[in-house]
């Protein structure tokens, strides 16, 4: 599965429709129901970056035909909408939702859970401390001395939140908690 990075997603100027940019290239693409090659990897990483709103929207939009273009262009214009230079996914894959200009904003009943959602990781409390300890640039042995746990156990842990956040070294973890962070 292709992680999507570095991307800027929007409205049209019209605001009915979601449209992407790729880092540097000069024009958005308009995001069509056929436009699987951007709408899959979007909804994986909404998935497993935001599950309750990943669950939420296949309530909403689970029995259409076109669950997933629909799902895709919803998320993009509850949490993307503006054209703003700013990525919306990093060069890590994590997507940073937007407060966006919405006529429902403070009434909507999908506030906090398909618009502005909250990122949960699905590590566990001792993955998300140990994850902490490397964004703050300690080793391995370090991390054992100061939680009194074996090296083996430090290990794989990181190993652990590597494969949940669907990152690959050391670097990339320390990166994406200190953007969690900030």
């Amino acid at each position: 599965m292709m992680i999507l990075k570095n991307l800027e997603f929007h409205r049209s100027v019209e605001g009915k429709d979601a449209m992407y940019r790729n880092c540097g290239a000069p024009n958005s693409i308009l995001i069509e129901p056929t436009s699987t090659e951007i709408i899959i990897p979007l909804l994986a990483q909404t998935e497993a970056q935001f599950p309750r709103c990943y669950k939420r929207l296949k309530e909403v939009y689970g029995q259409s035909r076109e669950f997933r273009y629909l799902a895709a262009r919803r998320f993009i214009k509850c949490n993307c909408g503006e054209f703003d230079n700013v990525l919306d996914v990093d060069d890590n894959g994590l997507i940073h939702p937007e407060l966006v200009t919405c006529p429902m904003r403070g009434e909507c009943l999908d506030e906090g859970i398909i618009c502005l959602p909250e990122r949960e990781t699905g590590l566990t409390a001792r993955e998300k401390e140990i994850a902490q300890l490397v964004a703050k640039g300690m080793s391995n042995e370090e991390i054992a001395r100061m939680l009194f746990i074996g090296i083996d156990a430090v290990k794989s842990h990181v190993q652990n939140c590597l494969r949940k956040l669907n990152l690959h070294c050391r670097a990339s973890l320390s990166s994406y908690i200190t953007q969690m962070n900030s």
